[in-house]
């Protein structure tokens, strides 16, 4: 019988109307399993509990040690300069306050994201360690084994080891993949993903019938280009269906039209 995973919601502010009111737009959206004010130190805890931490930037300063991990954690500020400094705090998101709907509900659709990976992920850890078991080999035999078989077997599905997981990413929800110093940022239908590859090694992995490498550091996913344009000084450019526009470089535009022949 499975066991059901718990997400919970803990906030911590010093602002008694800002956490009721964020208590209030978290439980309305349905993000969690139970939302808790303040840190309830002799909260119950498992191995099946995912934890998110909604803190202000004072409070945040003057935790010391928490009784449990915290998987996420949203940082609330007052500004663009706490925006940053959040962030040097590997927050996985932060809010302004007075609350913004728009704000609030872009980083609930992101937990709620997260919530459908968290039991993806629980689901294969118990897949993992009973395989384990079964085969006589450690966890990390078995996953590079499915993930050599889905590689090989799916044409449609790329595995992506991003800096916090791994992600199976159908090739149809990439838009275009822009390189960033040594990591590659992978835009998708939901949110961008950081992948530390080269452009290279990623473009091996994907079918080169449906993306195109325009520059050296950009690549797009054909099945989003509307238009290929040409201007007055025979710069050549990509527009996708978002009116984004990137120049069409004169090396890659002639690798291009040597397909087409």
């Amino acid at each position: 019988m499975d066991r059901k995973v718990s997400h919970i919601g803990i906030i911590a502010v010093q602002s008694q109307p800002v956490a009721v009111d964020l208590k209030k737009r978290l439980i309305d959206m349905a993000v969690f399993d139970a939302v808790n004010l303040a840190i309830p130190s002799t909260m119950p805890v498992s191995e099946l509990t995912h934890l998110t931490l909604f803190c202000d930037m004072a409070t945040w300063k003057h935790v010391a040690v928490l009784p449990y991990r915290i998987e996420r954690l949203v940082l609330i500020g007052l500004n663009n300069h706490d925006a940053l400094e959040a962030f040097t705090h590997n927050a996985f998101s932060f809010l302004t306050t007075p609350l913004v709907d728009e704000q609030v509900e872009k980083v609930c659709q992101r937990l709620k994201q997260q919530r459908g990976n968290d039991e993806i992920v629980s689901k294969w850890r118990a897949i993992q360690h009973g395989l384990s078991q079964q085969l006589g080999i450690s966890k990390t035999a078995v996953s590079a084994h499915i993930l050599r078989f889905c590689e090989a077997e799916n044409d449609n599905v790329l595995v992506l080891k991003t800096l916090t997981n791994t992600v199976f990413l159908p090739w149809q929800d990439i838009i275009k993949i822009e390189a960033e110093g040594d990591y590659m940022q992978v835009f998708t239908k939901q949110d961008p993903l950081i992948v530390r590859s080269s452009m290279g090694a990623l473009l091996k992995k994907l079918d080169n019938q449906h993306f195109l490498r325009i520059s050296r550091s950009l690549t797009v996913n054909m099945r989003y280009v509307v238009n290929i344009f040409c201007d007055q000084q025979s710069n050549y450019y990509v527009q996708l269906t978002d009116n984004s526009v990137a120049k069409f470089s004169t090396r890659w535009f002639e690798q291009y039209r040597n397909r087409l022949h």
